[in-house]
This record gives C-alpha cells, sequence and structure tokens, in this order.
C-alpha cells in the first residue's frame, strides 16, 4: 500500500536488552521529522514524522469502485470533515470522482467526529486501481481512517 498524506507516528522506545524495530513506509508530499536520541545506560527514542497531502490507496488491480468508508483519528479528537476523491487506473492520469459527469470536482462530507464511520457512495461504480483521498478540512489534523468499497477485479 503507498501512503500519501498526512502521517504522525510518534514512537517511544525504551531499551533494556535486545532492540529490533522494522518500519517501511512510502510517503509522497510535505515530511518533517523530528528525531531526539537520547543514550544513558539505556537507549531512548523518540520519533515524530508529520506529512501533509493526500491519502493514496493501491488496490493491487483494477478494481470496481463504489464508494468510501471514512473515520476519524481513533481515541483523539481529530478528523478529515471534507474530501474529495481522485481515481487511476495506472498512478499517472487522475481523475475526480464525478468530474466526468457534472464538469466539476465534487467536495464530499466526512466525519463529524473521531468515533462515527461515515459513508461515501458514488453514483455509479468507477473502475480504478489507484484511488486517492484529498483532505480539504479537518478538525485537529489530517487524521483518517478509510475502507474502500466495490468489487476486486
Amino acid at each position: 500500500m503507498k501512503l500519501q498524506g498526512k502521517l504522525e507516528i510518534k514512537l517511544q522506545v525504551k531499551l533494556q536488552g535486545k532492540l529490533e524495530i522494522h518500519l517501511q513506509v512510502k510517503l509522497q508530499g510535505k515530511l518533517e521529522i523530528h528525531l531526539q536520541v537520547k543514550l544513558q545506560g539505556k537507549l531512548e527514542i523518540h520519533l515524530q514524522v508529520k506529512l501533509q497531502g493526500k491519502f493514496q490507496i493501491d488496490l493491487g488491480k483494477t478494481s470496481t469502485v463504489t464508494g468510501l468508508i471514512v473515520q476519524g483519528r481513533y481515541n483523539l479528537t481529530q478528523w478529515v470533515t471534507s474530501v474529495k476523491v481522485s481515481y487511476s487506473l495506472d498512478d499517472v492520469t487522475w481523475t475526480y470522482a464525478l468530474e466526468p459527469q457534472c464538469g466539476e470536482q465534487k467536495v464530499y462530507a466526512a466525519n463529524y467526529n473521531e468515533y462515527t464511520p461515515e459513508t461515501i457512495l458514488f453514483p455509479r461504480p468507477i473502475t480504478a486501481r489507484y484511488v486517492r483521498i484529498h483532505p480539504l478540512t479537518w478538525h485537529g489534523h489530517q487524521a483518517m481512517r478509510y475502507e474502500v468499497l466495490g468489487i476486486a477485479g
């Protein structure tokens, strides 16, 4: 999965013995990294990563997409309140949902709190391998959980 959007990772590790961390994230957009390491008989690592932009989902193969379910960040007062959605077959040419039918980019209402899932349904299915969620407005941070609805190709 390729992630484009605002990503916050806060990692605190206290080492007393063996430490192994494996993290693989692909990011595109504005990225800020703050790293603080303390060594005093033990290792403490404080890592904060921030990325602003969009969330991109690679479905792995061309699929029929009927909508999305979006939700705020778990247990924190952070959520996205409005989004645009675009899609692509090749990760090069992008089309906004409903733009071919309406002639403009559709803005979808998203969440009003961090707990309640909101369903965004497209009036007609789209065919895509890649889907992007473009946060426009948010409460706190561009934080969201999401699920793509549809049928795998």
